[in-house]
């Protein structure tokens, strides 16, 4: 298996690039819907898959919860990378089996016309574009990187106590130091720390 902090490294690597992929297939067009009489209207993922950017924001968010958190909430923090991962590829999917239902929000708005099956009647085609493939392929490795999650959080290194307002064991208490430097003592002079 692979040491934790590789595995670490590869779970936020992981987590965002399916992020980043994800947000990436949003800025631009999804469907291009023919509709007669006009051009081609282009149909963005805010209004193809709204829930896409969401869950993508979501995950982007989580990678840096993970970053932080300890082994059991990083078992849950993976559990639910995959759940956002399947959303995303749900959404995608859902747009892709109803194309024309999916860009109904945008013909509406440009012919004025309302009501889905009015809308419907209008549109003689849609065409796909690359980028809700790219949104699938964000969601599945947002879904890997939750498995990977789960599957390798025990091997990861504990948070360091370096910012730990610990003290240790054999320090003097606090009091008695004030007390020493109101005597005049030097705190920089081991010597007389010590005395």
């Amino acid at each position: 298996m692979i040491e934790g902090r590789r595995a670490r490294s590869l779970a936020f690597l992981g987590g965002i690039a399916g992020a980043a992929l994800a947000l990436l297939s949003l800025t631009q067009p999804w469907l291009s819907a023919h509709v007669a009489d006009t051009d081609p209207l282009a149909v963005g993922a805010d209004v193809a898959a709204p829930a896409v950017s969401a869950l993508a924001v979501a995950s982007l968010a989580l990678v840096g919860a993970v970053a932080i958190a300890n082994t059991a909430v990083r078992w849950v923090l993976g559990a639910v990378q995959l759940l956002l991962g399947l959303g995303v590829v749900f959404a995608t999917v859902t747009t892709l089996h109803d194309t024309v239902g999916a860009a109904v929000p945008a013909v509406s708005s440009v012919t004025g016309i309302s009501g889905e099956t009015s809308v419907r009647e209008l549109v003689t085609g849609v065409d796909v574009a690359l980028w809700p493939w790219l949104a699938i392929v964000a969601g599945g490795i947002l879904m890997l990187t939750g498995v990977w999650t789960v599957m390798t959080a025990r091997s990861w290194p504990g948070s360091g106590t370096k910012y730990g307002g610990t003290a240790t064991a054999g320090s003097a208490p606090a009091v008695s130091e004030w007390d020493a430097l109101s005597e005049g003592a030097d705190p920089t002079n081991e010597a007389e720390a010590t005395d």
